[in-house]
């Protein structure tokens, strides 16, 4: 892997994103809980994405290229 930092990167910002999500579950604050969501399923598209796509154009999984595509095309402004 050319850049072992990135997943791991990826990963460990989509756990610290959770961190505060029970204080706003508490709270009912709907905004917020959305970012938290939105935040976490980008890191974790972003970290899979660098392991899957290390080095080669080659598409391995066909399912998550498709699955991935359609999460951040959607949730992304």
């Amino acid at each position: 892997m050319r850049y072992p930092v990135f997943p791991v990167g990826a990963f460990f910002a989509a756990l610290l994103v959770l961190i505060p999500l029970p204080a706003h579950w508490r709270s009912r604050n709907v905004a917020t809980m959305s970012i938290i969501f939105w935040l976490f399923v980008m890191d974790i598209i972003d970290g899979v994405n660098t392991i899957v796509w290390d080095s080669n154009v080659r598409r391995h999984l066909f399912v998550w290229c498709d699955i991935s595509t359609r999460i951040f095309t959607f949730l992304h402004p």
